[in-house]
C-alpha cells in the first residue's frame, strides 16, 4: 500500500561529499528495504525545518524533515513502498556517479514532508 504521493521524485541532485554514500550502499539499502516490508509511524511532532529524523538508518540513509507550512502535529505513516519508490528513483536518475545525494518533497496522508539519501 502506497501512503506517499511525491512531489518531486526522484528528486534533484545534491553536490556529494566525502560522507554521502556509495553507489553499492544505497542499493544494499534497496534490498533492506525490499527484504522488510510493512513500514513506519513517523512523528516529526516539534522537528524544527530542515531538521533531519532518521527512518532507514543504513550507510544509504533517508532521513524525512517538515516539509514547507507544516504545523505540528506532524504524525504519518511511511510505508516501505514509498521508500522504495524513492530509492529507486534516486538510483536510476543519480546512480552513474560513485555517490549519491539528492533531495525531494513527498506527500504523506496529506502532510509536505522532506526527504534526502545523504
Amino acid at each position: 500500500m502506497i501512503f506517499a504521493t511525491a512531489l518531486s521524485r526522484p528528486g534533484r541532485l545534491c553536490q556529494p561529499n566525502s560522507s554521502s554514500p556509495t553507489n553499492v550502499e544505497c542499493h544494499e539499502a534497496l534490498v533492506g528495504v525490499i527484504s522488510n516490508p510493512g513500514g513506519y509511524h513517523t512523528n516529526l511532532t516539534g522537528a524544527s525545518a530542515g531538521e533531519r529524523r532518521g527512518v532507514f538508518n543504513l550507510p544509504c540513509r533517508l532521513p524525512l524533515g517538515r516539509g514547507p507550512g507544516q504545523a505540528d502535529p506532524l504524525e504519518f505513516f511511511f510505508a516501505n513502498k514509498d521508500m522504495l519508490d524513492i530509492y529507486q528513483g534516486v538510483i536510476s536518475r543519480f546512480g552513474s556517479s560513485d555517490q549519491m545525494a539528492a533531495t525531494g518533497t513527498i506527500t504523506c496522508e496529506g502532510k509536505k514532508v522532506q526527504w534526502w539519501i545523504d
